[in-house]
């Protein structure tokens, strides 16, 4: 049980790789690649509503654009992911930034650390001679009265000797359009790549591709296409999907703790030979048990036919 619910967290990423974003991880990746083969900075920004995979797109990007550079011979550039709930002030993250690019260098400047970024992005001398991809999740947290942050951020890719390649995720969609119009017009407009809510279909496959790992049946086909009908025609967001099938799973765990079963130690049954436990431990639930598991959850209770 332990196994399915670590399968079903949000947190967790998938070992056998993410499922349809596809065509936005191209996009993103073709984009960054063609940055870095140029050795010319450049911005993207990716937008969708909460839940539709966007950071775990961008992280899987991170991690084959590094693989490519490696396989082609190409200088690998450096990384930088900043989280902007995570920040004091919307000006630290120019800070943050720089202290990447300066490594262990202690600037005595007395310019601000947006300044000497600009002033460094500025003379072919001091700028840095490495790409590097600068990934700012959250990145409604920057928002300002004037919105100075956001185009200055966005500004630093447009210097002549940049080596920013910046990747901007939101969730607000209508983000682009209250900023870019003004983007565009200092010539610093981003790529947008926006991830759209999640079907019906995505939901189920994204989540029997996550217990695909398991090698065994856990919910009934039903029960998952009622889930993810659902959770798609409210928002799409693909944590609430995995928030209910983790809820009914603690459910039946909850309830088999209380009741009295034949299998001893739960709902585990372990082979008796000396072979067999060396084996994974087998998952075996016999189906009057989920329905009665069930029975009091109004979730399933359309699913499993039950009476209320």
């Amino acid at each position: 049980m332990r196994a399915v619910k670590e399968a079903l967290h949000v947190a967790t990423v998938p070992a056998c790789g993410l499922v349809c974003r596809d065509d936005e991880q191209n996009r993103v990746l073709e984009f960054c690649k063609a940055c870095v083969q140029q050795e010319k900075a450049g911005s993207l920004y990716v937008c969708g509503c909460p839940g539709t995979g966007k950071t775990l797109s961008i992280n899987k990007v991170k991690q084959s654009l590094l693989l490519w550079a490696d396989e082609v011979g190409m200088e690998t550039p450096d990384e930088l992911a900043i989280n902007c709930t995570n920040l004091g002030n919307t000006y630290d993250i120019f800070g943050k930034i720089l202290g990447q690019f300066q490594g262990r260098k202690k600037g005595s400047s007395k310019l601000s650390p947006l300044q000497q970024l600009r002033s460094m992005f500025s003379n072919k001398e001091s700028a840095p001679r490495r790409m590097m991809m600068v990934i700012v999740d959250e990145m409604d947290y920057l928002i300002t009265r004037d919105r100075a942050v956001l185009h200055d951020l966005f500004m630093l890719t447009t210097l002549p000797f940049s080596r920013c390649v910046l990747i901007g995720i939101a969730n607000a969609i209508d983000l682009a359009d209250r900023f870019l119009p003004k983007l565009e017009s200092l010539n610093c407009k981003p790529l947008v790549v926006t991830f759209r809510a999640y079907s019906k279909d995505q939901i189920s496959d994204i989540i029997k591709h996550r217990l695909k790992v398991l090698e065994y049946d856990v919910f009934e086909p039903l029960a998952l296409e009622f889930c993810a009908r659902k959770v798609a025609a409210a928002s799409g967001d693909m944590r609430k999907a995995l928030g209910v099938c983790r809820s009914a799973v603690e459910v039946l765990e909850a309830t088999l703790k209380d009741s009295d079963q034949e299998f001893g130690m739960g709902f585990m049954k372990l082979g008796q030979s000396k072979e067999d436990k060396l084996r994974r431990v087998t998952l075996q639930i016999d189906c009057s048990e989920i329905t009665f598991a069930f029975k009091g959850n109004r979730f399933f209770q359309k699913c499993l036919g039950l009476p209320r």
